[in-house]
């Protein structure tokens, strides 16, 4: 059984890539963008990704999805500087990709970084009758 394992890994390893500082497989044309040393999202626009992973990573921006014409998943977790709500904004225009993130639960991670939020704010305070 171990060396079934060790023989998929290998196999799976071939067909990797380095996408500095993440890591693209060209074979399941997926990028996968893991742990806080990720803090620049990698250009490898127009490769064919259709899966792309972002967890816990160091990132505070989203890629522009429109970059990948054969995006059809997404996985967004554990992002402690991408803001929730640039996430949900991100999972309601993509109609197209199936994103799957934690944001929809995660109340506590809104707000903290988005202009149109903080923007929002303001004018519910500036019309308050206190």
């Amino acid at each position: 059984m171990n060396k079934i394992v060790m023989m998929i890994c290998f196999v799976a390893s071939v067909y990797s890539k380095d996408c500095n500082p993440c890591v693209c497989n060209d074979w399941a044309n997926t990028l996968s963008c893991y742990g806080p040393e990720v803090n620049v999202f990698p250009n490898v626009t127009g490769k064919g990704i259709s899966h792309i992973d972002i967890i816990n990573t160091s990132l505070t921006e989203l890629p522009d999805i429109k970059e990948y014409p054969h995006l059809f998943t997404m996985d967004i977790r554990d992002n402690k500087h991408i803001d929730c709500y640039d996430v949900i904004k991100l999972k309601e225009a993509a109609t197209n990709v199936i994103i799957t993130t934690d944001c929809d639960d995660n109340k506590d991670r809104w707000c903290h970084m988005s202009k149109d939020c903080i923007d929002l704010c303001i004018k519910i305070l500036s019309n308050a009758n206190i």
